[in-house]
């Protein structure tokens, strides 16, 4: 279970080459906080206390390391991220006052501010004053601007959450961050199963803290851009697919569980146990679990046996709590059906946990689309959708599989399609509002691979009559999938 030297080889990400330096993107961070923290010390203390007056020098001290060249701070929010001087600005965690600051801006209509060396700190004080009050109901980026016209105040501008939302170059820094971010977490979670599966074929106890911090950037990852992450799920070439495949049915179920509205800690609770979910596997002989072949009648037998030794592993291998207990009971859990059917066998008709219901779509889905692990080949993801919501529908909660499906879309992010201008493409993400026309990535025609990639919208009116002919399969195109969604590409245009 320790070689998957090929799992990991592709992760050649060094995030210091993308943008700003270290130093640089703590500085960012640290001023960031700052200036929504301030107003948050202002409504406690007043403007005349010596803390306020303190956060403010300090203001001040980041604001001359960040500006010695240009003198001027923009901070600007885009579709939920925060740039500061263009850059975009990495947060590990939003404080209480980031998080007002941000739905005061959104109340406000800002979408960012620019500061030059101009104003005097009680100029300062005053717009950080006027971040505070209170407005009446539907006012607007425009009071503010009055407010530091009104007050003379010449070195700060506002801009409104629609000339914001124009910069195109930003969005595109949102983006291929999204992508990297996705990454990371996408092989990080992957080294982690594959040393908890290593720990648990020998026996030994394994420790909660690793787990539960990958799980946590599964969640928040999930939460702010599912489709990056979705995108990694349709590589399916790795040596030991096992990874892989927990790591594939852990996003899948955290996109349900995000669409569900579960709060972070049942979706923690939900990211351990679809992680974790065929550790049973562990005991099974290799040639059974690698099998590329139909399943003969001894390897079900052992196969069948896995989700009780899944439950036995995580009870023994964890310290016991809450979470490992609902971790093995989906384990126990993930191949009984809705209908009664599948296994173990019970007698009596088992009310299924939530988790094992989101958990037994997700495993399917990506079991089926794998062409892995006792099914001969890979189904085109949409053959697999139709499959499940007409053939199978009795296997699954209907509401839980139409959450899915509704979040997947009928073109899963990462998969080869060929449109019918006879290009090639990757799906780069999914429109909610126009299912059968997602965004894709050109990557060739009918002369071969492109150099440059080109980003299409094919919901819009000048793409309405390029559609989707068909799924293809990347070895039998003769096409390197990983190329497309482990790097970043230049892209062509919009």
């Amino acid at each position: 279970m320790n070689n998957a030297s090929q799992t990991f080889e592709y992760q050649t990400i060094n995030e210091e080459a993308h943008g700003a330096s270290v130093s640089e993107m703590r500085s960012s961070s640290a001023i960031l906080k700052l200036f929504f923290g301030i107003p948050k010390t202002l409504q406690v203390v007043g403007k005349d206390n010596d803390t306020f007056k303190g956060q403010l020098a300090k203001f001040w001290e980041r604001f001359c390391e960040i500006t010695s060249d240009s003198g001027t701070l923009t901070i600007k929010l885009i579709e939920g991220r925060f740039f500061v001087n263009e850059s975009l600005c990495k947060i590990t965690r939003k404080t209480p006052a980031l998080e007002e600051g941000i739905s005061r801006w959104q109340e406000l209509g800002v979408g960012g501010v620019e500061i030059r060396y101009t104003p005097e700190s009680d100029s300062l004080a005053m717009f950080f004053e006027a971040l505070t009050q209170k407005t009446d109901s539907g006012a607007t980026v425009e009071q503010l601007r009055e407010m530091l016209l009104d007050n003379a105040i010449h070195g700060i501008r506002i801009f409104s959450v629609e000339e914001v939302g124009d910069d195109q170059s930003l969005k595109e820094q949102r983006r291929l961050q999204m992508r990297r971010q996705a990454r990371t977490v996408f092989f990080k979670s992957m080294r982690v199963v594959n040393d908890i599966t290593s720990n648990s074929f020998a026996s030994k106890e394994i420790k909660l803290k690793q787990t539960s911090s990958v799980v946590r950037s599964l969640v928040d990852q999930v939460i702010e851009d599912d489709s990056a992450l979705v995108e990694m799920t349709a590589i399916k070439d790795f040596d030991d697919y096992t990874f892989a495949h927990s790591v594939n049915v852990c996003i899948y179920s955290l996109s349900i569980g995000v669409k569900l509205k579960l709060d972070r800690k049942r979706l923690s609770q939900l990211g351990f146990a679809a992680l974790f979910h065929d550790i049973g596997k562990v005991k099974l002989p290799v040639e059974v679990v690698k099998k590329p072949g139909v399943f003969n009648e001894s390897d079900w037998a052992h196969m069948r046996n896995h989700p009780a030794i899944g439950a036995k592993s995580l009870l023994t291998s964890f310290k016991i709590d809450s979470q490992v207990i609902r971790a093995a009971i989906v384990a126990f859990e993930h191949h009984m059906n809705i209908d009664n059917t599948g296994y173990p066998v019970r007698s009596n008709r088992r009310e299924l946990s939530l988790f094992t219901r989101i958990i037994t779509v997700a495993d399917t889905f990506d079991a089926l689309t794998s062409g892995r692990i006792y099914i001969t080949d890979p189904i085109p993801p949409i053959e697999v959708l139709r499959k499940m919501l007409f053939r199978m529908q009795n296997k699954f909660d209907h509401l839980i599989l139409k959450v899915f499906i509704g979040n997947i879309g009928l073109f899963p992010a990462g998969s080869l399609v060929l449109l019918s201008s006879s290009q090639v493409a990757v799906i780069e993400r999914n429109n909610p509002m126009t299912p059968g026309a997602p965004v894709v990535r050109i990557i060739g025609d009918r002369f071969g691979l492109k150099d440059e990639v080109e980003l299409l919208d094919l919901s819009t009116e000048a793409n309405s009559q390029i559609t989707i002919k068909r799924f293809l399969d990347p070895q039998q195109s003769n096409i390197d999938l990983k190329r497309f969604v482990y790097k970043d590409l230049p892209l062509a245009k919009e």
